[in-house]
């Protein structure tokens, strides 16, 4: 059984920049596999494009989830148990709006920071709820 990374992006859907350790980096089709004992790097699904970044010198190219693990692609190998500074683009986080604006063309703002909450906290019980 591996160990789950905590979802930091559920206790605050605005945190941009946190440090976590790295449980795992294996070599995969599109660069390095990546898993961690926390991030605030939000995956792909519920219709949510995933987050890029950084770990420290290593570009976040791709963030899914794969089972129970978040799984981060990235393109610089990082050995396991480096504790890394992740850095969440959050311009394109928010910048991802395309899809959105397509249920209400109009949303802008702070409301379009609700509707991403939403999304999350949608997601979150989708997730518990297959547990």
């Amino acid at each position: 059984m591996s160990e789950l990374t905590k979802e930091l992006y559920y206790d605050d859907a605005y945190l941009s920049e946190f440090q976590a350790t790295v449980l795992s980096c294996e070599e995969d089709k599109k660069g390095y596999a990546l898993t961690l004992d926390a991030t605030a790097f939000y995956p792909e699904g519920g219709g949510q494009p995933y987050d890029t970044g950084t770990l420290n010198e290593a570009k976040v190219l791709e963030v899914h989830r794969r089972d129970d693990r978040i799984i981060h692609t990235v393109d610089t190998y990082l050995k396991p148990g480096t504790i890394v500074n992740g850095k969440v683009d959050f311009e394109r986080r928010f910048d991802r709006s395309d899809d959105l604006q397509s249920l209400q063309p109009d949303i802008r703002g702070k409301d379009l920071q609700l509707v991403y909450c939403l999304l999350i906290l949608h997601h979150r019980s989708t997730f518990s709820k297959s547990i």
